[in-house]
């Protein structure tokens, strides 16, 4: 809504305040200074108006709402009507350069090439196109003669890209098709894992990586006695004993030590360090990832987590080298970019931050809740003028205050202040 300047003044002068009275050193904590600041502006416009919410902050309520209980049962959610993106040129250089006519067959392997399209536009970096052409290898293999293994797939990438682009609705609905055609895909069931952690939902966080454990062929058959005398009995410690027999499953396996010397499945080290942040044990979870790391080095998704595994921990110094490195791998890593720019906020480095959320931005134009980071970092500044701004959720208007970063160089933020 367009408030009055003063009005928004006053209120963005407020936040500034409570900011400095309580600073927060971890994402979850940022998040939530992000959220009270949409909220704060939807109260104060209902105090000075005296009308109700029910105008602009209460229909986006309303659709965060409606969103969150449309989680609900993930069979229901999986099984519900996906909404494609209605203009998508994918689908349209398809219609044009290949004749479709040749019935469910032709339109299975253009589903093929789309799949192939998209992991590589993924892989580069391209990730707004990679979405359009999995929703078209999607559209395409619905109609045709594509196996459920290659749509799991698909449906697993789209939810990968989605994450990518720090979205993690949308990448839990996509991630929930593809176990719903393919419940032993490993991949989409550890990513729905931190998805849902990430969504602070820990229940389904916990069955999906359960899951993983019992439809890992490695780790058949692992189970965990209930009557040992030193579990609980609830969901978190029976996930929690089953990944630690894992753990000592592949440390006996002489196939799992990597070049690096470390040891043990990667894959576990992973699992744990997601165990180990939904119980807050962050010493540990950032073991887990650093051994993760060391094993998989060119995986910039690892070295995120440990990343904002560190930062959560109040050490965002020490996350800077394996945002760095994130980085490094994948250029243009949406999800990368915001946890670098919330580590500078956290480092008192405000001017660094909103370079990378801008970046961010620019990479995942319809992840809006980065406004709210921007504006939180350009209150802290005493710069009302461009909160004025950041209210257009205008990039290129903030530009020259805070100028694109060369060469995609996350180091180059260091000497900012």
């Amino acid at each position: 809504s367009d408030l009055p300047a003063d009005v928004r003044l006053k209120m963005e002068e407020a936040f500034a305040e409570a900011m400095a009275q309580s600073r927060a050193d971890d994402e979850t904590e940022q998040q939530q200074y992000a959220d009270m600041l949409a909220e704060a502006q939807g109260r104060y416009e209902e105090e000075q108006t005296g009308q109700s919410t029910a105008g602009e902050y209460g229909e986006a309520w309303a659709r965060t709402a409606a969103a969150l209980e449309s989680l609900g049962d993930p069979a229901a959610l999986a099984a519900r009507p996906f909404l494609f993106a209605a203009d998508n040129p994918f689908m349209d250089a398809v219609r044009g350069a290949q004749d479709l006519t040749g019935g469910p067959q032709q339109e299975a392997l253009a589903a093929e090439a789309q799949f192939a399209e998209g992991v590589r536009l993924f892989e580069a970096g391209q990730v707004l196109d990679a979405i359009l052409a999995f929703e078209a290898c999607l559209q395409l293999a619905s109609s045709g003669e594509a196996t459920e293994g290659m749509q799991a797939e698909a449906w697993r990438m789209l939810g990968a890209c989605h994450a990518e682009q720090d979205q993690d609705k949308l990448a839990i609905e996509c991630l929930e098709r593809a176990i719903s055609q393919d419940p032993y895909n490993l991949e989409a069931l550890l990513a729905l894992g931190v998805s849902y952690v990430n969504e602070l939902d820990s229940t389904r966080a916990l069955r999906n990586l359960r899951a993983w454990v019992a439809h890992n062929p490695t780790y058949h058959g692992l189970e965990v006695d209930a009557n040992d005398g030193y579990g609980d009995g609830s969901l978190m410690d029976e996930v929690m004993q089953l990944m630690l027999k894992a753990q000592e499953h592949s440390l006996m396996d002489s196939r799992t030590t990597t070049d690096e010397g470390t040891q043990g499945d990667p894959d576990v080290q992973q699992v744990l360090g997601v165990l180990y942040n939904v119980t807050r044990h962050l010493d540990s979870a950032a073991e887990a990832f650093d051994q993760a790391a060391k094993a998989q080095p060119s995986d910039h998704a690892v070295w995120n987590k440990l990343g904002a595994t560190l930062a959560n921990s109040q050490r965002s110094e020490d996350a800077l080298p394996a945002y760095h490195r994130a980085l490094g791998l994948k250029p243009r890593y949406a999800r990368g970019w915001l946890n670098l720019g919330i580590a500078h906020a956290n480092l008192g480095r405000p001017k660094a931050s909103v370079r990378a959320y801008l970046r961010a931005l620019e990479l995942s134009p319809q992840a809006d809740h980065i406004w709210n980071y921007i504006r939180i970092a350009l209150s802290g500044m005493d710069r009302y003028d461009l909160v004025q701004v950041a209210a257009k959720q205008s990039i290129q208007e903030l530009r020259d205050a805070f100028p694109s970063i060369p060469n995609d160089d996350p180091t180059a933020l260091l000497t900012e202040a």
